[in-house]
C-alpha cells in the first residue's frame, strides 16, 4: 500500500539487466505517508515472444485511498492478478515483462481504468 513508480534505463557494463538499481527515497529513510517510492531498473533482456514495457498513467486523485487491482491475460485468455494495493491516484507506472498479444488490466474498486494490449 505504498505508492511507487518505475523507470528504466540501459544496463551499465557492471550491471545486471532487469534489476533495480536504485530508488528514491533510499531503503531505510523515513518519509511521510503517501510518498512515492520512485525506482530505476535496468532494461531485461527479453525473448522473441516476450515485450518488456512499463505501463504508465495518471490516475484521477482520490478523496480516499480506493483498491487498485492490476492483472494480466495472457495470448491463451488466463487471467492472473499480480497485485492490489489501496492507492489514492496519481501517477502510477508499472513494469510488465508478458508474452506479446497479452492484456494489461489496471482497475480502481472493481472498475476497469486501463485495457491495454501488448503488441510488441
Amino acid at each position: 500500500n505504498i505508492p511507487f513508480t518505475f523507470s528504466h534505463r540501459a544496463a551499465k557494463k557492471d550491471e545486471l539487466k532487469g534489476v533495480i538499481v536504485s530508488q528514491t527515497p533510499t531503503e531505510e529513510s523515513e518519509v511521510p505517508k503517501g510518498t512515492i517510492l520512485q525506482f530505476v531498473m535496468t532494461t531485461p533482456e527479453t525473448s522473441d515472444n516476450i515485450s518488456f514495457g512499463i505501463l504508465e498513467r495518471t490516475l484521477p486523485d482520490y478523496p480516499v485511498s480506493v483498491n487498485l487491482k492490476y492483472e494480466i491475460i495472457n495470448p491463451r485468455g488466463e487471467r492472473n492478478e499480480v497485485f492490489s494495493m489501496y492507492h489514492k491516484g496519481g501517477v502510477i507506472a508499472i513494469p510488465y515483462m508478458v508474452e506479446t498479444g497479452s492484456t494489461l488490466i489496471l482497475s480502481a474498486e472493481d472498475k476497469e481504468l486501463v485495457n491495454f494490449l501488448v503488441k510488441n
